[in-house]
């Protein structure tokens, strides 16, 4: 199956950013504020249960702009319609939030994600 760069990072930041989250620390020493300590929490503990927030920022290196905002979000109903990963409302708003990898997802995420660390 042929992804573009697009998907291609889509799918190697869902894995990683769930692999980092996933191993943190409950206490998030350093935080300063109850608040703070509870938004961590929930990262974690989303992430534990496979789902991790978009964050396009990241993955694309820069804020994105509007044009590619569009193409994220045909990218990731391209990936969700390939049965590669899953959008996914928490109820916070009527805004998809999140995604969670499928096990076909999974399994090429983590090509993708060690093809990265690969030094060239």
């Amino acid at each position: 199956m042929k992804l573009n760069r697009r998907e291609q990072l889509i799918l190697a930041g869902v894995f990683r950013d769930r692999e980092h989250w996933a191993k943190q620390d409950w206490d998030g020493s350093g935080l300063r504020s109850t608040s703070q300590l509870g938004a961590y929490r929930i990262r974690i503990k989303d992430a534990r249960e496979g789902l991790v927030a978009m964050n396009s920022a990241d993955w694309l290196g820069n804020s994105p702009t509007p044009g590619d905002s569009v193409l994220m979000c045909r990218a990731y109903a391209r990936l969700e319609k390939l049965g590669l990963l899953e959008r996914c409302n928490l109820g916070y708003s009527d805004r998809t939030s999140h995604l969670k990898l499928t096990e076909a997802g999974d399994e090429m995420a983590k090509e993708l994600a060690a093809t990265e660390r690969k030094p060239k």
